[in-house]
């Protein structure tokens, strides 16, 4: 039995790491800690939480799990392919480098799962909604550093766009629909974060365009100021 209570202890410890690092799907779990935060994508951070997955799959892989109940022993399972599953996404799949819409995905379900959990009164909600708006930049910023776009797949390109186009069209027809169940009050300055955003993804640069024909992208111009008459048409 201690040894089925030091994996829970270790497992509650590890698992508590795992959302404080991952604000976004945390809220999507009930944990709203950092409702107002979004992901670090420095690489110095993702290196950091690699290793300490590496760290935390060796100890549960050298766990003596003879004695435990079925319950226990499906538990650690569980625990271990997590913990495998993490390590290959990050040294195989590698999206953090390949993957641009990583971070337009952390972006919007940031802010959706705010607006479609009821968790909190919509003021509270808002202002943890205005807090990942002001996180959106830096977050793009990081992916753009990350990015190696010669070793993007072209399809995952497309897909970001497409990702993109259609949330900067749910952010400008989302708030006037939401207000009509909330209220005229909520018309107005209540939304300007939802605005923010939708402005954010028109001037921020995507991270890679491809060259026709061939399967394989280059760099994009470097980030526009807010006000730019550059902007990307939808």
């Amino acid at each position: 039995m201690e040894r089925e209570r030091a994996f829970y202890r270790r497992a509650e410890e590890w698992l508590n790491w795992l959302l404080e690092v991952n604000p976004v799907a945390a809220t999507q779990l009930g944990d709203h800690r950092r409702d107002d935060r979004l992901a670090d994508y420095t690489a110095e951070a993702l290196e950091s939480q690699h290793q300490e997955m590496l760290t935390a799959l060796a100890e549960f892989q050298a766990m003596d799990t003879a004695s435990f109940r079925l319950d226990a022993c499906i538990d650690h399972t569980l625990i271990v392919q997590l913990l495998k599953s993490f390590i290959r996404l990050y040294e195989r799949v590698q999206g953090h480098r390949r993957n641009p819409g990583d971070y337009l995905q952390e972006i919007l379900s940031g802010v959706v799962v705010l607006i479609m959990k009821e968790f909190a009164p919509l003021p509270e909600r808002l202002r943890s909604i205005l807090g990942r708006v002001r996180e959106t930049p830096r977050v793009l910023d990081e992916g753009l550093k990350n990015i190696a776009p010669v070793e993007a797949p072209r399809l995952w390109g497309e897909i970001l766009e497409a990702g993109r186009e259609f949330s900067i069209r749910h952010l400008d027809t989302a708030p006037p629909t939401f207000s009509i169940k909330h209220g005229r009050k909520w018309r107005a300055a209540s939304w300007s974060p939802y605005r923010k955003l939708s402005r954010s993804l028109y001037i921020q640069p995507w991270m890679f365009t491809y060259t026709r024909g061939r399967n394989r992208s280059r760099n994009v111009r470097s980030a526009m100021h807010v006000g730019s008459s550059d902007t990307p048409s939808s």
